[in-house]
Parts: C-alpha cells; sequence; structure tokens
C-alpha cells in the first residue's frame, strides 16, 4: 500500500462495486450507503469475503450496561482496525 501511496495512486477503499454504467464505474460507500459515478478510472481492484455480521451483537446487547459493537460487526475491515476499536471502546468505558 505505501508504494501506490508513493506512486500516487488513488483509490477508493471501503466501497463496494456496483457494475459500470454508460462508460462510468458506480461505487457504493460501506458505511454511508451513499453511490457515486467515476469517468475516470484505469482499473478496479476489488477485495471480497468479508461481510459484516450482526448477528452475535443482536443477541447480546441487552445482556449489559454496555454493548458495543466493533470489527465486521460494524462493516468490513482488518484485524488491525478491529483491534484498535475493541482497546477503544474499552477506555472509553
Amino acid at each position: 500500500m505505501k508504494k501506490l501511496y508513493e506512486c500516487n495512486i488513488k483509490m477508493k477503499t471501503h466501497h463496494d462495486f456496483g457494475g459500470i454504467k454508460n462508460g462510468k464505474v458506480v461505487i457504493r460507500n460501506l458505511f454511508s450507503h451513499e453511490k457515486e459515478e467515476m469517468d475516470q478510472w484505469d482499473s478496479i481492484v476489488l477485495s471480497l469475503g468479508r461481510v459484516p455480521n450482526i448477528e452475535l451483537y443482536e443477541e447480546i446487547k441487552d445482556l449489559a450496561p454496555v454493548v458495543k459493537p466493533i470489527g465486521d460487526c460494524l462493516a468490513p475491515r482488518t484485524i488491525e482496525e478491529a483491534t484498535l476499536e475493541g482497546q477503544l471502546a474499552i477506555l472509553k468505558m
């Protein structure tokens, strides 16, 4: 990733691929669900397989005064991001 940034490669992370419409790439933000059409692009690289899973959170959210969803419960993310979210949630308690 560092090399991509050093080469001034522009990237759109945390987006879902919605297709190509009239020569424009359609993407959707995973957090806000806002759609965007991009007419200038060279390539599309997808990283798939992580899907938010809120089932456990829904089962336990009322069992304690504070139950904080983190990691893939909120949206697809890395283990590093999920670990940081867990640490920050503990510090805020």
